[in-house]
């Protein structure tokens, strides 16, 4: 009676642990076949779910209407050449179209599929170029930096990863007080107006400027523009991404202006000593006057080589002239004060009127140099600062 109690429990138990089982296996199938037809879907080339009978990547999306083309750049580094008048720009290029020909069906929640990078070029593209360019290329490192992203409406994303150096022509004549607009021009090579057309996205250009370190530039904007004109009488879609930089002077107050006007101003110290220590006021001028003739030289060396007039070479060029004329100055006095004291030696050290009359010249045109010379630096310097820094 015990042994077929025992018989009797174990069997329903034994029964209900095997349809279980049965039951979680099925389950467990299920669900795998539903997480591989989900990924089956996400990784799908796009080209077994469109109709790719009549699509052909030479045309563009639409032949009747322009392709609407949107761009925008984000922009990791920046650094211009002033010797070689071009800068190196590294950035994101985001373009945005619609090609309907590539719409699909979403299934399994997917609805928008990444295109595989070995496969961008066998779909439709806008032709872009840089009409500025220098040379330029893609980031492969570590992997090619670049994608491609289709929605099921037909939207198109791609952004690419590029490194390259523009042309930017300069202008010094204020320098190192200038400010200069370099610029990125994109264009279609092949494309006019009638079959493509560019717009900024909502943000044409993005950065982090915390980020961007520039050495001796600060970036005070950055805009897009439409720069669309004719060639060879047909229009042809141009965006140009305009950057405005301006110089940091800071360098070169410190190595030019500083020790120029200190110069200058040593220079006029001759007219505030006694108007006979000869000895003094000739060494004191000749030293000031080499001294500026090597500091313009030396800062001559670190400034842009060009044809013409830079605003430091006005600045360095004044208080040169400054200082050699107040030499100059000095000498005249110094030989009034000589002719007197021949004067005076040939009447046997009797003082005459014309004795004192050079001597009175000599200290009169020394205490009125002391005065007008710190008058007119003070006035160039009014003069210059109206001139180059407005």
């Amino acid at each position: 009676m015990f042994t077929r109690r025992r018989l009797g429990v174990r069997m329903p138990v034994g029964y209900i642990m095997v349809l279980l089982c049965f039951a979680l296996h099925q389950t467990q199938g299920a669900s795998n076949e539903n997480n591989v037809e989900s990924n089956v879907t996400s990784w799908t080339d796009l080209q077994s779910l469109v109709s790719m009978e009549t699509y052909r990547k030479s045309e563009p999306p639409s032949v009747t209407n322009p392709t609407l083309v949107s761009l925008a750049i984000y922009v990791l580094y920046l650094d211009p050449n002033v010797e070689k008048m071009d800068y190196t720009l590294q950035f994101y290029l985001k373009v945005s179209w619609k090609d309907q020909r590539l719409a699909f069906k979403p299934s399994n929640g997917v609805s928008s599929i990444n295109i595989d990078i070995e496969k961008i070029s066998d779909y439709w593209m806008p032709d872009l170029y840089f009409r500025n360019s220098i040379k330029g290329e893609f980031h492969e490192v570590p992997t090619i930096n670049k994608l491609m992203k289709v929605n099921a409406t037909g939207h198109v994303w791609y952004v690419s990863s590029i490194t390259s150096t523009f042309i930017c022509p300069m202008h010094l004549r204020k320098f190192p007080f200038d400010t200069q607009l370099c610029a990125l021009n994109i264009e279609s090579f092949a494309h006019t107006t009638d079959t493509l057309r560019f717009q900024w996205m909502t943000k044409p250009v993005d950065m982090k400027l915390d980020r961007i370190v520039i050495a001796e530039w600060s970036l005070k904007e950055a805009k897009g523009v439409d720069c669309t004109e004719e060639h060879v009488g047909e229009s042809v879609p141009c965006h140009e991404i305009q950057f405005r930089l301006r110089r940091d002077y800071g360098y070169y107050i410190l190595i030019g202006f500083v020790p120029s006007a200190v110069t200058v101003i040593l220079s006029f110290l001759p007219f505030w000593v006694h108007v006979h220590g000869i000895p003094d006021r000739i060494s004191m001028g000749f030293l000031m006057v080499l001294t500026t003739i090597t500091l313009i030289i030396g800062v001559r060396s670190v400034l842009p080589k060009v044809s013409y007039l830079l605003a430091m070479d006005v600045y360095m060029g004044v208080s040169g002239l400054f200082v050699f004329c107040s030499l100059l100055v000095n000498a005249r006095i110094n030989h009034w004060l000589a002719v007197s004291h021949e004067i005076q030696n040939d009447k046997n050290g009797i003082t005459t009127c014309e004795h004192d009359h050079e001597k009175a010249k000599a200290k009169r045109i020394n205490r009125q140099s002391g005065f007008i010379f710190p008058a007119l630096y003070a006035a160039f310097h009014v003069i210059y600062l109206l001139v180059y820094l407005t």
